[in-house]
């Protein structure tokens, strides 16, 4: 049984570190600060790593605790206090030197995002800290632990513990994840973490462009059929439609709705659209975002306007395939005014993205990109010509 003395103790100290975590500060969305010197800024991904580690290793200490009887609130007072006074306040302060003129806004949001999942995580943690506290508080602890040393009730004491150690330890795995993926923002550094950004919007729209060159391309008299349907007999759900004083529903299935002739048309220019919207992306990525996508220690520090356009060109290539799933979603329905809208949506966002991205990091020469940026304006102009779009 854990020690009388040491109880209060943990208490207090699990007190102060839940208040720490549910603080606004330890979730800021926001930066503190407008005055982060770049040497500051510098410090924030080494800060967020070496905290990261620590809480990694913290967290496997206060994890064996746990598991491990006897219940030994002195130890485990002792880790979390480190936790609670040095670990996560720097965490935290790593935050305030996150400047987005230096590391970027998409680097700052995936900083702050994170460090936010971590202490979301490590939370719980503290809750189970808690939960097995107040358990060793009860004043007929002792006795029940008499008890359940034999028969069925020790039996039920011994599956309990079970599911605890496995809920601790599920719960251990989940922060070591977190804490993980929080540290390899360091090695990824701003470009890294572009690359995987801009890596898995491309990823998202060649999806879409398989999907509806299927959805195109499929026989058009495969899937449901209305003739197949002997359940309703038309007449008779006429009649019933006709004495409840509605007018009968006539419902387009996807396969009748793709045979239309404005779907097919919207359809097929949607596929060409993505083509190029794919050649985009893989354009981007090797001129624009893996030109200095070395490990974060010999990365080359961009400018601030350098940083600047990149946010900029990154968040528009991350806006497009949500444009993308509205125009798949409208041509499923039918809805060709949406599917037009929100064509010509994603042909403002990529040409946006071209105009930003098309000049040469700072200090770097003219490039093919320059001349790639030329033709593709030109080609998503085309895509709507036939049907009198305006690029």
């Amino acid at each position: 049984m854990a020690s009388a003395a040491a109880i209060p103790v943990l208490s207090d100290v699990l007190s102060s570190t839940l208040t720490l975590l549910s603080s606004p500060t330890s979730t800021k969305t926001t930066s503190t600060s407008n005055t982060t010197s770049n040497t500051n800024a510098s410090q924030a991904l080494p800060l967020l790593k070496d905290t990261a580690d620590l809480l990694h290793a913290h967290t496997t200490k206060l994890s064996l605790l746990l598991i491990t009887p006897p219940f030994t609130a002195s130890a485990l007072a002792t880790e979390l206090h480190k936790v609670s006074t040095s670990v996560l306040p720097s965490m935290i302060a790593s935050l305030d030197f996150a400047d987005p003129s230096v590391l970027g806004s998409v680097m700052v949001s995936e900083m702050r995002s994170r460090v936010r999942r971590v202490m979301l995580d490590f939370r719980t943690l503290v809750e189970a800290i808690q939960k097995q506290s107040t358990l060793h508080t009860a004043p007929t602890c002792a006795a029940t632990n008499e008890v359940e040393a034999k028969g069925r009730a020790g039996k039920k004491a011994a599956i309990k513990a079970t599911v605890e150690k496995n809920q601790i330890t599920s719960l251990t795995g989940v922060i070591w994840n977190s804490c993980t993926d929080l540290a390899s923002l360091h090695e990824m550094g701003t470009t890294g973490l572009l690359l995987q950004k801009v890596s898995t919007f491309k990823t998202l729209v060649e999806d879409a462009l398989s999907e509806l060159k299927e959805w195109r391309d499929d026989d058009l008299d495969e899937g449901f059929s209305e003739a197949d349907d002997d359940d309703v007999n038309d007449d008779e759900e006429g009649d019933v439609a006709a004495s409840l004083g509605i007018q009968k529903l006539t419902l387009e299935t996807p396969t009748s709705v793709r045979a239309r002739d404005d779907v097919r048309e919207l359809l097929n220019e949607t596929v060409r659209l993505l083509g190029l919207l794919r050649s985009l992306y893989a354009a981007v990525i090797k001129y624009r975002v893996r030109v200095n996508s070395a490990p974060q220690s010999t990365q080359t520090p961009w400018s601030s306007e350098d940083v600047r356009r990149s946010d900029e060109f990154v968040g528009g290539l991350g806006r497009i395939p949500g444009e993308v799933d509205e125009i798949a979603g409208s041509l499923y329905e039918g809805d060709v005014d949406e599917a037009k809208k929100r064509i010509e949506d994603v042909k403002a966002l990529a040409l946006r993205v071209v105009r930003v991205s098309k000049r040469p990091l700072e200090g770097g020469e003219e490039d093919v990109f320059v001349s790639f940026c030329g033709k593709f304006e030109e080609a998503l102009r085309g895509v709507c010509a036939e049907r009198g779009g305006n690029g």
